[in-house]
This record gives structure tokens, C-alpha cells and sequence, in this order.
């Protein structure tokens, strides 16, 4: 019973089963990043009250804003263009991963030197560092499971 999960979950044996494969490897993957970042909020409220926790997730929103900065298409494309031609997919992966981190950088400078121009809240200030640091993790998770879409 166990080698028969195992074939299913990590061989590609046909396309029916590879595609059965990719999509319970995806909803995994969705569902655990959700589940964390959801944890990851209760925790949040509960460690830092309601006037905190408003505070917190002002500076969340706005932060957002400004990693829209930090996409711009190429996860979609890296999805499309290697999965299109897998022989050129790691020249891809190569290309799109440096523009990725310097998108995600100039998105960091933005959330740690911009965002606070926006708001008069005193004490969100050293809350958009750690705001830029869960918007590297984020965009770096989208960015490999683009690549993973990609080679499936």
C-alpha cells in the first residue's frame, strides 16, 4: 500500500497519473503555505492585542501595495516559457531568478523607505522590516512553485 502512494506521489508512470501527482503536490503545497501564514496571524493577534494587531495588519496592506512591485509577470512567464520549451527551462529558471531578486529587493526598499511616508502611526515603522522580510519569503515560495508548475 505504501509503494503504491510513493509510485503515485513521486514517479511520472502516465499522464493521467503525473496529473494526478502535480495537482496533489500543488494543493499541498497551497494548503501548507496557507495554514502557516494563518498560524502565523493568530499568533500575531493573540501576541499583540487588538490595538497592535490593527497596527500590524495596516502595515501588511500596505506593504502588499508596494510588493506588486516585486512580480510583474515573471512568474507567469518563467511558468509558460520553460514548461513551452523545457530544453532552454533551467536558462529560464537562471534569468528570471535575478530579475526575481532584484524585483524583490527594490520592492523591499520600497516597503522599509517609502511605506512609512504614508502613515503617521508611530510605532509601524519597525514593523514594515518585518513586513519586508515575509515578502521575500513569499515572493521566493511563488517564485520556485512557478518553476515547479513549470517542469510538471
Amino acid at each position: 500500500m505504501i509503494k503504491k502512494i510513493k509510485d503515485l506521489l513521486f514517479q511520472n508512470r502516465t499522464s493521467k497519473q503525473t496529473v494526478v501527482k502535480n495537482v496533489v503536490w500543488l494543493s499541498l503545497s497551497q494548503v501548507v503555505g496557507r495554514l502557516i501564514r494563518g498560524l502565523f496571524i493568530i499568533f500575531a493577534a493573540r501576541l499583540l492585542g487588538a490595538s497592535e494587531y490593527g497596527v500590524f495588519s495596516y502595515a501588511l496592506g500596505l506593504a502588499g501595495f508596494f510588493t506588486l512591485f516585486a512580480d510583474l509577470g515573471i512568474n507567469s512567464i518563467l511558468t509558460k516559457e520553460a514548461s513551452r520549451e523545457p530544453e532552454r527551462a533551467s536558462s529560464y529558471f537562471a534569468t528570471s531568478f535575478w530579475i526575481k531578486i532584484f524585483l524583490v529587493f527594490f520592492a523591499v526598499l520600497l516597503v522599509i523607505f517609502v511605506a512609512p511616508y504614508f502613515s503617521k502611526i508611530e510605532s509601524i515603522e519597525t514593523l514594515f522590516y518585518f513586513v519586508a522580510l515575509l515578502t521575500i519569503f513569499d515572493n521566493l515560495r511563488e517564485f520556485f512553485n512557478a518553476y515547479f508548475r513549470a517542469k510538471e
